[in-house]
């Protein structure tokens, strides 16, 4: 079935350039693929003549964490971010940065794009005080639950997120067909 709709969708988009296998809703969420829960459509995809990219971990918490009495951390640094729209932080020391992005909470929901810093010189202290300062700003602005994109590669300190309350639900990839 998948492989017939894929054919289908292929057909009505023939002459393009590029062609994207999924596309998201504006602030929703990654144009991609849970490869694990889905691996019959990863497979026909990729013989279709699609390549996967950008691959993210999917994580989600839904109660936030008890936060500890937070005062500004001068480690981290909060810039205000219009795409998407919501916060850009960057916790830095002599030898490391870490970085995240927090996305302006729709409907209780929050959404943070992990970073983290290059494994050479991660420093679990900066990221912890990263993910600190995004659940307050979370939690100012009525989110009750959270989803974390986090990049694959470098691996970040999964650790982190488990002790933050996070539970890993997939692993997405993007995929792409060219001509």
């Amino acid at each position: 079935m998948i492989d017939a709709l894929v054919s289908h969708a292929l057909r009505e988009l023939r002459g393009r350039q590029i062609t994207h296998a999924f596309t998201a809703a504006r602030g929703l969420g990654l144009a991609a693929l849970p490869t694990s829960r889905r691996p019959v459509t990863k497979k026909v995809l990729e013989h279709a003549g699609f390549s996967g990219r950008n691959s993210w971990r999917y994580l989600r918490r839904t109660t936030p964490p008890e936060l500890d009495a937070r005062a500004a951390c001068p480690l981290v640094e909060v810039v205000c971010s219009k795409a998407p729209p919501g916060w850009w932080l960057k916790a830095r020391d002599d030898e490391s940065t870490a970085e995240l992005v927090v996305q302006e909470p729709m409907g209780g929901l929050g959404t943070l794009w992990w970073f983290g810093a290059d494994a050479r010189h991660a420093d679990r202290r900066l990221e912890r005080a990263l993910l600190q300062e995004a659940d307050g700003i979370l939690r100012d602005r009525g989110a009750s639950e959270t989803i974390l994109y986090a990049a694959g590669d470098p691996a970040p300190d999964w650790g982190l997120f488990k002790a933050a309350g996070f539970t890993e639900i997939d692993q997405l990839t993007s995929y792409i067909r060219h001509g």
